[in-house]
């Protein structure tokens, strides 16, 4: 049999490093926090420490009332957060906890399931309505280029997320021109990397209404051929799945064959057992490893050039 550091290996060869318009986890928190701050209605206290990556965030109450649905030694006594980067800073105070009774860990990692980072993705999410998205203006781009950036998720048929695409698409004017991947739209125009100023002025979006549909139908098609691909891919391993289960029920039925030879009653409710636990696993394989072709389409940005539009 394979070891688990061989296992561990071959697995680590499927694991990607996600893109993203920040270097790290502690530049998007300090970011989102300087525009959650400018956006509250309550101010709320929160220090970022640089030097640490380290955010030291009193809890505003909208988190707190969040965090009553979690294990209460989660909270503090003063009702500080104090959150890094630096797994090693983790680490010591872990060890640090070790030595002394009834102390729980007061710096923990910054991640992004954190229940703070959830909180914090929540507010910069809400900051636009349903309908709504950001439009960026850009030196790098010309004056009549439009980029809109798109992703889509395609869920199984458990409802839960397994598919997941973010696609840029480059208009000159009203034509769609090209796709360009997440990491193509980075570079294309070097959003997140420069310092941008926000002029917060009003203009006519009219124009860029009509880019979304366009943009939408794009996306669409990619998703579709997405998920053929990955059916494509996961397809002989589903069929070896239910050809696993298929031989239980049939290895099962053999036993209860032998074992209730003489009592017919006895024998036909066990396979009554085997059956309906075979269909309730097949159903599972299937709800889990299959598709839905009803995609979750959402614009994230446009993309303008200066004067443009």
């Amino acid at each position: 049999m394979p070891s688990a550091s061989s296992h561990s290996t071959s697995t680590e060869r499927h694991i990607a490093e996600p893109l993203s318009f920040f270097p790290d986890d502690y530049s998007w928190a300090k970011a989102a926090l300087a525009f959650a701050q400018a956006n509250s209605r309550t101010r709320f206290q929160v220090e970022c420490v640089d030097d640490r990556k380290e955010i030291r965030l009193y809890l505003p109450e909208d988190l707190r009332q969040r965090l009553k649905r979690l294990p209460p030694k989660i909270q503090t006594d003063d009702n500080l957060w104090i959150r890094t980067a630096d797994r090693g800073a983790v680490m010591r105070e872990i060890r640090a906890c070790r030595k002394e009774d009834q102390r729980w860990p007061r710096v923990n990692l910054l991640w992004q399931q954190q229940p703070a980072l959830e909180w914090l993705h929540d507010k910069i999410l809400f900051a636009f309505g349903r309908q709504d998205t950001p439009v960026v203006e850009l030196p790098s781009l010309k004056a009549d280029e439009a980029i809109v950036l798109a992703t889509g998720i395609l869920p199984n048929r458990k409802g839960h997320p397994l598919i997941q695409r973010w696609d840029g698409f480059r208009f000159d004017g009203n034509v769609l021109r090209e796709r360009l991947s997440l990491s193509q739209v980075m570079e294309r125009t070097g959003f997140a990397r420069n310092e941008i100023p926000n002029p917060a002025t009003e203009g006519d979006l009219s124009p860029l209404k009509q880019l979304i549909g366009p943009a939408v139908d794009a996306m669409r098609e990619d998703l579709r051929k997405a998920r053929r691909d990955f059916d494509d891919l996961v397809r002989p391993e589903l069929d070896r799945q239910l050809e696993r289960l298929a031989a239980f029920r049939d290895a099962r039925n053999a036993q209860l064959e032998l074992r209730f030879e003489k009592m017919e009653h006895m024998r036909q409710a066990e396979k009554r057992k085997v059956e309906s636990l075979y269909e309730q696993y097949k159903s599972w394989i299937r709800d889990t490893l299959e598709t839905e072709d009803q995609p979750s389409i959402r614009v994230a940005a446009i993309f303008i050039g200066k004067g443009g539009k």
